[in-house]
């Protein structure tokens, strides 16, 4: 047979109205509900050690950017799981190990955003890569180093765009080189310097044009320096930009 206690803070001391506590036959606190002054209500189990099992938080006033948020413990209070529900229909699962964040998946289901589904793994608390589903087919998979992008891999998984995947290199998260495959068969690979293109190479791999490769040099700028052009007979031609005009 369980007990209920209830308590009201009749005098407005407290940051809470009321709380609902409910204990065992042995007489251990086994469940506490608590209403706040803000409208939230919190439910938390515990376990007989008196360690925090499980809790579930309520926004029932609106007043945070959450609907509610449910958390899991292991036996020494840790937290393993988080479960969460935003205003803006977003939901996250969270797991977590030793108390740091492992994973991390969200659902868009409030077609809020233009991203449908997310994963992300962690270490040390910081992310470690990530795989984003959009709406329009694209999927993107990325991975980092300190926090900060180490690379990414995009997919047109439905065909929307006139490539059908890119490659992207980044150091100390400024991209360094792109590879870039297009629905023509052409090919580009890209590099960047600061961030700022200098030199790209273009390969028409699907033989559709006449040429069979384009090496476009830049300056500081990311302006057209000079294109070498190398035709299908083996022929090539040299052309040499000037703010952006032909020379």
């Amino acid at each position: 047979m369980t007990t209920t206690k209830v308590k009201y803070d009749v005098d407005d001391v407290y940051k809470w109205d009321q709380k609902t506590m409910i204990y065992n036959d042995q007489g251990i606190l086994i469940q506490r509900d608590t209403i706040f002054d803000d409208g939230r209500e919190t439910v938390t189990w515990l376990y007989e050690t008196g360690v925090i099992a499980e809790k579930y938080d309520y926004d029932g006033a609106d007043i945070y950017n959450w609907v509610d948020k449910s958390m899991r413990y292991d036996l020494d209070g840790e937290i393993e799981w988080l479960g969460k529900t935003y205003d803006d229909g977003r939901y996250l699962s969270q797991f977590y190990e030793d108390g740091e964040t492992k994973t991390k998946s969200w659902e868009d289901l409030g077609s809020a955003f233009s991203w449908d589904t997310k994963f992300e793994t962690y270490e040390k608390d910081k992310i470690a890569t990530a795989h984003v589903g959009y709406d329009d087919g694209r999927t993107l998979d990325e991975t980092f180093r300190k926090g900060k992008t180490e690379s990414r891999f995009w997919q047109d998984n439905y065909d929307e765009f006139d490539w059908v995947s890119k490659s992207e290199e980044f150091r100390k998260g400024e991209l360094e080189f792109r590879h870039t495959v297009y629905d023509s068969g052409l090919e580009y690979f890209t590099e960047y310097d600061d961030g700022v293109k200098v030199e790209e190479i273009r390969e028409d791999v699907g033989d559709i044009y006449s040429w069979a490769t384009k090496i476009i040099e830049y300056d500081d700028d990311g302006e057209k320096v000079e294109m070498i052009t190398i035709f299908d007979d083996g022929s090539e031609e040299i052309t040499s930009y000037m703010d952006l005009v032909l020379a």
